[in-house]
Parts: structure tokens; C-alpha cells; sequence
């Protein structure tokens, strides 16, 4: 699972798991791009990330974080939302 957080108010801005879709990863410029620029939660201006802002961590240790995990399923089923409505003529 790939997660994308806002870097002013660390909220989780979009997730991406193995097999959610045929494009692929996005990468963080094409999320940027999918929410306009501005982080869903506090407004702020999304900026481009550098190496640094990316922290890669074991699964087992995400999956040990019940707020991350609470957090994730609530992100998954806002993103499923979006998918059905944009899917509809």
C-alpha cells in the first residue's frame, strides 16, 4: 500500500493499494493534479515532494497502528464513493 499524506496537516490525501485500478502507482504529482493542488482537509497548497518526504515502512508495522488502519479504510471507502459517482452518466 502506497499512502499519500498532506505535509501541513499529515492527513492521509489519497492510498493506493496492489490492484485498485490498471494505471498503476500514481505518482505524487499526478495526485497533486487529482485534487487540484490543495489538500482536501486544511486548504493548503500541495507541494512537490523531494526523496526525503518519502518514508517507506514494513507492512507489519502500518498494519499495528490501528489509527493509521481506521484512517486508511475511511480513505478507501471516500475514494470507492468518488469512483461510483464519476462512473455514473
Amino acid at each position: 500500500m502506497i499512502v499519500y499524506r498532506c505535509s501541513k496537516c499529515g492527513k492521509i490525501i489519497y492510498a493506493y493499494y496492489y490492484g485498485k485500478d490498471f494505471l498503476g502507482v500514481p505518482t505524487p504529482s499526478e495526485v497533486r493534479a487529482m485534487l487540484g493542488g490543495i489538500c482536501p482537509y486544511c486548504k493548503k497548497p500541495l507541494k512537490k515532494p523531494t526523496l526525503e518526504d518519502v518514508k517507506i515502512y514494513p507492512r507489519e508495522e502500518v498494519l499495528k497502528n490501528k489509527k493509521l488502519v481506521m484512517e486508511l479504510q475511511r480513505i478507501s471507502k471516500q475514494q470507492i464513493q468518488v469512483l461510483d459517482q464519476s462512473s455514473k452518466p
